[in-house]
């Protein structure tokens, strides 16, 4: 490497960077991107499965998921808590759904009836079972059991509540309320939680939430005004460290990352969400790094290297920083590679722009950097650097 010259070989690196770019324009019209709810708006239902999922039932969920509401509504899927907490997001969401007010109607209802009742965990919230608590001071007292009149009651105070087939049964100590909804929604929960509960006989639902439409607007603003205004603070930073000519190559070069973890988003489908935003940030901080250190080396030989011109001291600053950057990468993707090899889907889908940001940075700050400070310092008026 030591006869090599970057700024002789720009036009093959400037070549590789503008085919990505046309490569990604094109993955953008074909492919779009895959957004999560945080950034479209959707629904969340979560199970307690009462097991550790291996990727193989990670897997089974997502295809059963997608054969109940379509594999175009599905967004992703989640783990935590050990891996026992499922996470399942789509982006189905109706505003209309009123099973939550039908819910706690209901609760309200039956509390201030019968204050002693409490309400039983199931499998959904359209499927509610009541019991009498027991008497913690007598162990041998029998639960208290619910009668016709007691059901006749329950009846006629749920009577005002709009909802549709609701029911009311009683069996020994515990009284049942049933209803539907004509919820989209409340209709693939049902089914997702009847699906889930009949392959794992241990899983219980949860909660269901749902990320409005203008949430979702409000986290793109703050994405794009954080990454514009870290852009923008560096700028400034390397205008005043350096030269304004390397700061507008190292902004070019930070576009360049940003756009090719974009564009791996698309063409492997990631869910775009709110982990974007730390990727992004991530991947700007490495790559501006890597990029000063080479320019700090420049700079070095700019004032050591007199009447040399100015682009063998760009070739002489790569060529003798090259190693590190090559070493700092390499380490860096090992530890992010044994991540994304062993974590859950939701961990890969943030480790691998990251892998794919930092091979994107380490190019843009040895091939592309320095070649477009020499460029951009050749057709405009110069400038001495900060000492």
């Amino acid at each position: 490497m030591k006869k090599f010259s970057f700024v002789k070989n720009q036009k093959i690196f400037f070549g590789i960077a503008i085919a990505v770019l046309i490569f990604g324009i094109i993955s953008f019209f074909t492919l779009n991107f895959n957004f999560d709810i945080d950034f479209v708006g959707g629904t969340e239902i979560s199970y307690d499965m009462g097991q550790a999922i291996t990727p193989e039932d990670e897997a089974d969920i997502t295809n059963m998921v997608e054969g109940i509401i379509g594999a175009e509504n599905f967004s992703s899927l989640r783990l935590s808590g050990d891996k026992t907490i499922v996470t399942i997001r789509t982006l189905v969401m109706d505003n209309t759904d009123t099973t939550d007010e039908v819910s706690a109607a209901i609760d309200a209802s039956i509390a201030s009836l019968y204050p002693d009742a409490s309400l039983t965990p199931s499998s959904s919230d359209t499927d509610k079972t009541f019991t009498f608590a027991a008497d913690e001071a007598d162990e041998e007292a029998e639960a208290k059991e619910w009668t016709d009149d007691d059901v006749a009651a329950v009846e006629a105070a749920l009577s005002e509540i709009e909802a549709d087939d609701l029911a009311v049964s009683a069996s020994g100590s515990s009284l049942y309320v049933t209803f539907n909804s004509s919820s989209i929604v409340a209709k693939y929960r049902a089914d997702i939680t009847e699906a889930i509960t009949g392959k794992y006989e241990n899983a219980k639902w949860r909660s269901t939430d749902t990320v409005s439409a203008e949430v979702s607007e409000g986290l793109k603003r703050t994405a794009i005004i954080a990454t514009a205004l870290a852009v923008l603070l560096m700028l400034i930073y390397i205008a005043f460290r350096f030269q304004v000519s390397s700061a507008l190559a190292a902004i070019v070069c930070l576009v360049h990352d940003i756009f090719v973890v974009i564009v791996a988003y698309s063409v492997f489908q990631l869910p775009v969400n709110s982990n974007i935003i730390a990727v992004l940030l991530t991947i700007l901080g490495y790559s501006i790094n890597a990029t000063i250190i080479i320019f700090d080396r420049i700079r070095e030989n700019d004032k050591k290297m007199g009447g040399v011109p100015f682009a063998d001291k760009v070739d002489e600053g790569i060529r003798s920083t090259l190693m590190r950057s090559v070493n700092t990468t390499v380490t860096t993707l090992l530890t992010i590679g044994m991540i994304y090899i062993l974590g859950v889907t939701s961990i890969k889908n943030f480790s691998l722009p990251l892998i794919v940001g930092i091979i994107a940075g380490l190019f843009s700050s040895v091939c592309l950097a320095g070649p477009l400070w020499n460029l951009f310092r050749s057709i405009g008026p110069k400038k001495k650097s900060r000492r």
